[in-house]
Protein backbone atom coordinates (compact mmCIF):
# COMPACT_ATOMS: atom_id res chain seq x y z
CA UNK A 1 0.00 0.00 0.00
CA UNK A 2 1.15 3.53 -0.78
CA UNK A 3 1.66 5.91 1.71
CA UNK A 4 2.87 9.54 2.56
CA UNK A 5 3.42 10.72 6.35
CA UNK A 6 3.90 14.43 6.19
CA UNK A 7 3.78 17.68 8.83
CA UNK A 8 5.93 19.38 11.48
CA UNK A 9 8.15 17.20 12.80
CA UNK A 10 9.42 19.24 15.20
CA UNK A 11 12.88 18.35 14.70
CA UNK A 12 15.38 18.23 11.68
CA UNK A 13 17.73 15.42 10.29
CA UNK A 14 21.05 16.63 10.12
CA UNK A 15 23.13 19.96 11.07
CA UNK A 16 22.53 21.41 7.03
CA UNK A 17 18.78 21.82 7.80
CA UNK A 18 19.44 24.41 10.41
CA UNK A 19 20.93 27.89 9.86
CA UNK A 20 21.52 29.81 13.12
CA UNK A 21 20.72 29.61 16.42
CA UNK A 22 22.03 26.92 19.38
CA UNK A 23 23.42 23.49 17.58
CA UNK A 24 21.64 20.11 18.57
CA UNK A 25 22.97 17.31 20.49
CA UNK A 26 23.35 14.54 17.81
CA UNK A 27 21.58 11.91 19.81
CA UNK A 28 18.78 14.10 19.30
CA UNK A 29 19.32 14.33 15.64
CA UNK A 30 19.18 10.40 15.71
CA UNK A 31 15.98 9.70 17.22
CA UNK A 32 14.08 10.86 13.83
CA UNK A 33 16.65 9.43 11.65
CA UNK A 34 16.07 5.87 13.60
CA UNK A 35 12.40 6.06 13.14
CA UNK A 36 12.75 6.92 9.41
CA UNK A 37 14.86 3.90 9.28
CA UNK A 38 13.08 1.61 11.56
CA UNK A 39 10.58 2.03 9.77
CA UNK A 40 11.92 1.90 6.25
CA UNK A 41 11.03 5.22 5.53
CA UNK A 42 12.37 7.36 2.49
CA UNK A 43 12.55 11.50 2.44
CA UNK A 44 10.60 12.75 -0.45
CA UNK A 45 11.97 14.79 -3.24
CA UNK A 46 11.13 18.64 -2.71
CA UNK A 47 11.74 21.77 -4.41
CA UNK A 48 11.07 25.68 -3.66
CA UNK A 49 12.71 26.61 -0.59
CA UNK A 50 14.87 24.37 1.52
CA UNK A 51 14.12 25.36 5.11
CA UNK A 52 10.21 25.50 6.50
CA UNK A 53 9.83 27.35 8.97
CA UNK A 54 11.07 30.46 10.86
CA UNK A 55 11.12 32.35 14.04
CA UNK A 56 10.27 35.73 12.92
CA UNK A 57 12.65 36.99 14.28
CA UNK A 58 15.12 40.13 12.03
CA UNK A 59 17.89 40.82 14.79
CA UNK A 60 18.60 36.86 15.18
CA UNK A 61 16.95 34.84 12.39
CA UNK A 62 16.58 30.93 12.49
CA UNK A 63 15.50 28.79 9.67
CA UNK A 64 14.86 24.96 10.01
CA UNK A 65 14.02 22.30 7.80
CA UNK A 66 11.00 20.84 10.45
CA UNK A 67 8.17 20.10 7.82
CA UNK A 68 8.20 17.58 5.41
CA UNK A 69 7.36 13.81 3.61
CA UNK A 70 8.22 10.87 3.98
CA UNK A 71 6.72 7.86 2.22
CA UNK A 72 7.53 4.33 2.00
CA UNK A 73 8.98 2.15 -1.85
CA UNK A 74 5.03 1.55 -2.78
CA UNK A 75 4.61 4.84 -3.10
CA UNK A 76 7.54 5.22 -5.00
CA UNK A 77 6.99 2.59 -7.37
CA UNK A 78 3.35 3.66 -7.80
CA UNK A 79 4.15 7.34 -8.03
CA UNK A 80 7.93 7.74 -9.62
CA UNK A 81 7.87 11.19 -10.50
CA UNK A 82 6.15 12.32 -6.58
CA UNK A 83 7.69 15.44 -4.82
CA UNK A 84 6.28 18.05 -2.73
CA UNK A 85 6.53 22.21 -3.32
CA UNK A 86 7.73 24.03 -0.39
CA UNK A 87 5.90 27.02 -0.82
CA UNK A 88 6.31 30.81 0.94
CA UNK A 89 5.05 31.64 4.45
CA UNK A 90 2.38 33.96 4.67
CA UNK A 91 0.38 33.89 7.96
CA UNK A 92 2.35 30.92 9.52
CA UNK A 93 5.85 30.63 10.50
CA UNK A 94 5.37 27.03 8.87
CA UNK A 95 5.81 26.63 4.97
CA UNK A 96 3.32 24.75 3.52
CA UNK A 97 4.10 21.68 1.59
CA UNK A 98 2.07 20.53 -1.41
CA UNK A 99 2.12 16.92 -2.26
CA UNK A 100 2.58 17.05 -6.11
CA UNK A 101 1.89 13.51 -8.34
CA UNK A 102 0.75 15.12 -11.78
CA UNK A 103 3.26 14.13 -13.76
CA UNK A 104 3.12 10.85 -12.76
CA UNK A 105 2.02 7.69 -14.88
CA UNK A 106 -1.54 6.78 -14.17
CA UNK A 107 -2.35 2.97 -14.85
CA UNK A 108 -4.68 3.08 -17.73
CA UNK A 109 -7.45 0.55 -17.00
CA UNK A 110 -8.16 -1.71 -20.08
CA UNK A 111 -11.68 -0.70 -21.45
CA UNK A 112 -13.45 -4.22 -22.51
CA UNK A 113 -16.59 -3.53 -24.57
CA UNK A 114 -18.71 -6.85 -24.74
CA UNK A 115 -21.60 -6.99 -26.94
CA UNK A 116 -23.92 -10.45 -26.44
Amino acid sequence: MAWVIMGDFNCYRSENEKSDGQNTHNSQLGELNKVIFDCGLLDLASVGLFYTWYNQRLDSPIHIKLDRMLTNNAMLERFPDAFYKVLPTHSSDHSPLILDVSNCDKNPSRFIFKNF
